[in-house]
């Protein structure tokens, strides 16, 4: 029983590795391509450049804004399933977990009764 709790959880830990990659791939790249932008010579450039480069900037931060306050209302969302389902999950563990402690304290108890009582002499 153990190992196969042991192999869930290995499972579980590779399911969820894949978006981990996926995540920190997103998040690099984005700030790769900021650091880009960011880098680029102005010197000489049209006042028009210079013009669309802020209007560029501006929206950067208000999409970043934005996609802020939507991740975390999502972040929220998620824990509080993750928390209602885990409390679940320790329920129902707790549940068994005493369900099987209490049949060991029952053969633990039937054992002793069989080694220590002789019902047959008396």
């Amino acid at each position: 029983m153990e190992h196969l709790i042991r192999e869930f959880g290995a499972w579980l830990k590779q399911g969820f590795g894949w978006l981990v990659d996926v995540i920190v791939f997103g998040c690099l790249w984005g700030i790769s391509q900021v650091s880009r932008l960011l880098g680029t010579h102005l010197g000489g450039a049209p006042i028009l450049k210079i013009v669309v480069l802020v209007l560029v900037l501006l929206l950067l931060l208000y999409m970043f804004y934005w996609v802020f306050g939507r991740f975390i209302g999502v972040i929220r969302w998620a824990l509080d399933r993750i928390a209602y389902a885990l409390g679940v999950i320790l329920f129902s563990a707790a549940v068994v977990s005493g369900v099987f402690a209490s049949a060991g304290l029952v053969a633990a108890v039937a054992i002793w009764v069989m080694s220590n009582i002789n019902l047959a002499a008396r």
